[in-house]
């Protein structure tokens, strides 16, 4: 027999409704990379020439408000309420965009009062607002233990946009109200938000990286798809690698590209079928050793439509020696629509065609193993070898330098100074 919706309506754990929307995402920032997905994506489906892709963040500390917006096409207000209504469901799967499982918006209602779609398709057109009453919801979620679909409509409602300002002819904004103080309040922080967008977000390079038209030609322009993205008006953002592989940390700069052998395209990334999986590239430094954290370009990483995923530990384990990951700068661009980002974006769900993926950068670590230890190895030796030799002096050299170690008895004129490690 058939159920009828209104005998038999379709219940669904709260729990489950709470996994795909308020308890998917721990990072907070997580909340920015979903909408400048979205704003990409949009940009993908108008096909929007690279100079015109621009989105817009807005950060009010007093007002506790996050407002992100992108001007691609805009919704009218039956797409719009349509978009925000279906959860799980998505218009872009199968079509190669970067999300595809409908649930990226609802990451904002983790960290809000109140959310707020808003947009219009023209300028001839009303802009309208859809509100999702987000502390509501997070409340019925923790307190119910089922939840009918149709009731999710109890929080939402649908009107003409209330506030009297100039609206962008297209546009689509989501704004975030009421927004709660987290960690460093870094949702609110522009100069953590920036670094955040800086490594995680599809935004071109800096002018003075000397490899940037270089990555251009090995990944393809249609794969990088560059969005200018700017926080409070300020200049658009770029990605943090630079003139030099990192930048200065206190008076001791790591390395530069005065010692770059090159920039390096990955080989053999394939499937059993010669089918592409990747490209990748990497830059073919002096392997100092590991790179800090904080310079944001360290580590072997992973990128689908040029948004990261997980961060730089996620090839980690295919080295046998997880540091020497960190020596390295380079990148993999995921094409092969079988190689899926799972749910959270931290890694890739797995298929036969991540396994080949994986088998291939095993034999790239492999290879950059040898070189790094090679590399140490290399250092050691000349460390060694500046111990061990002899510098001859003038008298006047000589003189200076007993001067300035500041030695209060007389000595010879043969000195011997040794060099003690610092272990």
């Amino acid at each position: 027999m058939k159920f009828s919706e209104k005998e038999n309506p379709i219940e669904v754990g709260a729990d489950l409704i709470a996994s795909l929307s308020v308890g998917l995402y721990g990072n907070p920032l997580s909340v920015y990379r979903e909408l400048v997905q979205n704003a990409a994506d949009a940009y993908q489906e108008a096909n929007t020439p690279s100079n015109n892709r621009k989105i817009d963040i807005s950060l009010d500390r007093k007002s506790r408000t996050i407002k992100v917006s992108d001007y691609a096409t805009g919704l009218t207000a039956h797409e719009l309420t349509a978009r925000v209504l279906k959860i799980g469901s998505s218009h872009k799967k199968g079509k190669g965009f970067r999300g595809f499982r409908g649930i990226g918006r609802l990451a904002a209602l983790s960290f809000c009062k109140t959310l707020i779609f808003r947009s219009r398709r023209s300028r001839n057109d009303p802009v309208y607002e859809v509100i999702w009453d987000a502390q509501q919801f997070k409340k019925c979620l923790s307190e119910s233990e089922s939840i009918e679909l149709n009731d999710l409509t109890e929080f939402i409602s649908v009107q003409p946009a209330q506030l009297e300002t100039d609206w962008p002819g297209t546009f689509f904004t989501c704004e975030l109200q009421h927004v709660p103080m987290t960690n460093r309040d870094m949702l609110l922080s522009p100069s953590l938000v920036g670094e955040y967008l800086k490594e995680t977000c599809p935004i071109p390079f800096q002018d003075e990286f000397p490899f940037g038209s270089d990555v251009r030609q090995i990944i393809g322009d249609e794969n990088l798809f560059d969005i200018m993205i700017s926080i409070n008006e300020e200049a658009t953002l770029k990605r943090p690698h630079s003139k030099d592989i990192i930048h200065q940390t206190g008076r001791q700069v790591i390395t530069n590209f005065h010692s770059v052998n090159g920039i390096h395209e990955l080989d053999d990334l394939v499937d059993q079928d010669g089918l592409p999986l990747a490209r990748g590239w990497f830059i073919d430094h002096d392997y100092p050793g590991s790179l800090p954290v904080n310079c944001l370009v360290g580590g072997l990483r992973a990128r689908v439509g040029n948004i990261q995923i997980g961060g730089s530990r996620i090839f980690e384990q295919l080295f046998k020696e997880p540091r020497f990951n960190h020596w390295l700068v380079g990148e993999i661009h995921v094409l092969s629509p079988s190689i899926r980002p799972d749910t959270r974006r931290e890694n890739f769900e797995h298929s036969f065609q991540f396994e080949d993926l994986i088998n291939a950068l095993e034999v790239f670590a492999r290879r950059i193993t040898t070189v790094c230890r090679e590399k140490s190895a290399s250092r050691v030796r000349e460390k060694v070898s500046y111990k061990n030799t002899k510098i001859s002096l003038e008298q006047t050299q000589f003189n200076q330098l007993v001067s300035w170690l500041e030695l209060s008895e007389p000595v010879n004129e043969q000195l011997v100074i040794s060099v003690k490690d610092s272990k």
